[in-house]
């Protein structure tokens, strides 16, 4: 496998208030991680319970093989994309190594700040 370069965030963008962003996480060097029940269960029900304590409704989501999309939305100006997305990835990575010995995520993740005039429909 190539050398994995981890994603940069803007750098002059706070990722905090009523934004609506696309973001995709990664399995651990692309393992087909996902399929199992429990694990999709474990990655949906922590997505929207992190969402919620951190001030974000979760549009759409896709739980494919080895990687996780969803499109969320800040509901408040105290939601910050980096602190939920952080907070999703540290609980389930926590959960899965209690059963495994090894990591479920690759540093960092993608994002997409969505534009005002960017459709929300249109993800």
């Amino acid at each position: 496998m190539s050398e994995f370069k981890i994603p940069q965030q803007l750098s002059k963008f706070s990722y905090r208030g009523e934004h609506a962003y696309t973001v995709s996480a990664l399995a651990y060097h692309g393992r087909k991680d996902f399929e199992t029940d429990e694990t999709r269960s474990l990655l949906q029900k922590t997505l929207l319970e992190c969402a919620a304590e951190h001030g974000f409704e979760i549009v759409a989501f896709s739980l494919q093989n080895s990687k996780v999309s969803f499109l969320a939305r800040g509901k408040n100006g105290e939601s910050d994309l980096r602190a939920f997305v952080d907070h999703f990835k540290r609980k389930t990575e926590r959960a899965w190594q209690k059963t495994k010995n090894q990591p479920l995520w690759l540093p960092g993740y993608w994002d997409h700040v969505l534009r005002k005039k960017e459709p929300i429909e249109a993800f």
